[in-house]
C-alpha cells in the first residue's frame, strides 16, 4: 500500500491500525520520515501506538525502515 510518507491518513493508515497488533505482519517505511508522524514514531518500535480514534494499541508487527536519498 502507498500513502503519505508519514502514515498519517489513507488506506495504509487504516490497514496499519488493523494489523499493528499482529506479530505476523510487518510495515516497511521507505525514504524520509518527518518528525511527529506515525512513521517516525514506529521506527523506534514503541510497545504501543495511539490510533486515530485516540485508543492505544500494541505494536507487535515488525517495522523495517529503508533509508535512501536521491
Amino acid at each position: 500500500m502507498a500513502s503519505s510518507s508519514g502514515l498519517q491518513s489513507g488506506l495504509s493508515r487504516q490497514l496499519f491500525e488493523i494489523w499493528c497488533s499482529d506479530k505476523k505482519n510487518a510495515c516497511v517505511i521507505p525514504g524520509n520520515v518527518v518528525e511527529g508522524t506515525l512513521a517516525k514514531t514506529i521506527i523506534n518500535e514503541p510497545k504501543e501506538v495511539t490510533l486515530i480514534n485516540g485508543i492505544t494499541a500494541s505494536l507487535n508487527m515488525q517495522v523495517h525502515y529503508i533509508s535512501f536519498s536521491a
